[in-house]
């Protein structure tokens, strides 16, 4: 997908009332594995807020940045199922040190490079 082409769905996802609903769209699942694994990042054991939702929520962040972190989480409902609705500050706040800003910066070099 060309960077015009995303940012342009980007602005039409953000415009709608339901716009956490549709960022699914913009991310090819095999780049963020790809760019995992470059940048040496893997998770061992299974979370509520995997890797891949705290990406995620870093790009939830930017689009919807008077959000919290916590908000943008359980708004996008990103989190595996538990037994509890929600996830608590501290687990947004963990898992994304747990994804560190090279993972991120991977994805988005590969989007650039597509």
């Amino acid at each position: 997908m060309r960077l015009s082409r995303a940012l342009a769905i980007t602005h039409d996802i953000a415009a709608t009332s339901h716009a956490l609903d549709g960022l699914g769209e913009l991310l090819d699942p095999d780049l963020v594995k790809s760019a995992f694994e470059t940048a040496g990042v893997a998770t061992l054991r299974k979370r509520r807020l995997p890797l891949q939702s705290m990406l995620w929520c870093v790009i939830g962040m930017a689009l919807f940045r008077r959000m919290s972190a916590w908000d943008v989480v359980n708004q996008m409902d990103i989190m595996l199922l538990g037994q509890r609705p929600l996830v608590t500050p501290s687990a947004v706040v963990q898992g994304r040190q747990r994804l560190g800003s090279q993972a991120v910066r991977e994805v988005f070099a590969l989007t650039q490079q597509r």
